[in-house]
């Protein structure tokens, strides 16, 4: 079970792991956006790039998890 942690926004390292995640976040959104433009005039459900934007969120959420392991001194189970 995973538990809810905070996060330590005074640490000094705090800005460089935001700044990482929104670059990761940014990158992998344009990605996305772009497999679903491919297919413009798409109304329904099951969009047909379902299958690559699923890939590319398990493979960004892949790396956000590396990101917070990374970064794990920021956060802690205590109010910071």
């Amino acid at each position: 079970m995973n538990a809810k942690k905070k996060v330590d926004r005074a640490h000094p390292l705090y800005a460089e792991y935001l700044a990482k995640c929104e670059i990761l976040f940014r990158n992998y959104t344009e990605k996305i956006e772009t497999e679903r433009a491919k297919y413009p005039e798409w109304q329904g459900l099951d969009h047909p790039s379902d299958p690559v934007v699923r890939l590319l969120e398990r493979e960004r959420d892949v790396k956000f998890k590396a990101l917070q392991k990374e970064f794990d001194f920021l956060f802690s189970d205590h109010e910071c």
